[in-house]
Parts: structure tokens; sequence; C-alpha cells
């Protein structure tokens, strides 16, 4: 498991006790933190330009619902950089 989610887990029940802003900032940080590192595991740019591409050619040839789900699925593998 990843050591983040075990932070915020033990931040989360921390403030049962201890309702301090220190605390508070430190579940942030936590939850920052995780956030980054699952984009970072879910990242797949291959999959991603394959995604794109998919959609540009259901784009081009009008079906655009099947176009709009093929870039989503790129933006959800490379978050940072899809083309979509």
């Amino acid at each position: 498991m990843n050591q983040w989610k075990e932070c915020v887990k033990s931040y989360e029940e921390s403030l049962f006790e201890h309702k301090t802003d220190q605390v508070k900032d430190l579940l942030i940080e936590a939850k920052d933190k995780l956030k980054h590192w699952e984009i970072e595991q879910n990242t797949n740019i291959e999959l991603s330009d394959q995604y794109n591409k998919e959609g540009n050619d259901l784009y081009r040839t009008k079906d655009y619902p099947k176009a709009l789900e093929k870039y989503e699925l790129a933006i959800k593998h490379n978050v940072k950089g899809a083309k979509a």
C-alpha cells in the first residue's frame, strides 16, 4: 500500500483527538501528495496517445459520442498532457 494512503488515514484518525491546525495542515499536505502519487500511477502515455488517435478517427467520422469517450480515456491515462 502507498505510504500516503496510510498517512492520510492516520491524520484523519488523529483529528478525532487532536483538532489542531498542525494536524489539519498535515492532512491537507498528505492528501495532496497522495493525489499526485495516484496521478503518476495512472499515467500511461502510450495508452493515452492510442485513445486520442481513436478519438480523432471517430471525430472525423462524426461519431461524436464515441469520440468523446475516447478523449476522456486519453485524459484519464495522461492527466498532465493529454492532447484531447
